[in-house]
């Protein structure tokens, strides 16, 4: 039987000046303003990967939510655990990020803080300019966003069926 209490960390990234760059810091607030179990905490990790570090002490599940180029229609979802985006990554890669969220998810690894279970929720961005609102499509997948967040985050720990793979894009 799958175990349901350990800390989960939900992290909110993104650049909020640059419209769907910011789409993880819409879900975060979208959440702060919902009751959730105790066990279950916030954090508005903006465009700070290192800083995430200090946040992985005690945390048994890290959600992470941040604008994810898929190469898909804008709002398309994607919740994958971290390892394997890992294996899919380009050697040379540019980030929006002081240091890229997989470059703080592998040193996090390297020095053993990394939680057991470590999971991405991708919304394909359509607009990154200057703005602090999302675009019309991101604004229309928000909803989802924050629902399918919620799903990974309160997904009994070592359950053998994951309701975040069944997340599907717009």
């Amino acid at each position: 039987m799958a175990e349901t209490q350990g800390t989960v960390l939900i992290a909110g990234l993104g650049n909020e000046a640059l419209r769907d760059e910011g789409i993880g810091i819409h879900v975060l607030r979208a959440l702060a303003g919902r009751p959730l179990p105790p066990h279950i905490r916030l954090w508005e990790g903006a465009t700070d990967g290192l800083a995430l570090l200090g946040r992985l002490e005690g945390v048994r599940r890290l959600v992470l939510v941040d604008a994810m180029d898929m190469r898909r229609p804008a709002g398309a979802l994607a919740v994958t655990p971290w390892e394997q985006l890992q294996r899919r990554r380009p050697a040379e890669r540019t980030s929006l990020h002081g240091i890229g969220i997989l470059d703080a998810l592998e040193l996090a690894s390297t020095l053993e803080l990394l939680p057991a279970e470590a999971l991405i929720v991708g919304v394909q961005p359509g607009e990154i300019a200057p703005g602090l609102d999302l675009s019309p499509a991101l604004a229309r997948a928000l909803p989802a966003a924050v629902q399918a967040t919620l799903n990974a985050a309160l997904a009994p720990f070592g359950a053998e069926e994951k309701p975040w793979r069944s997340v599907a894009g717009s």
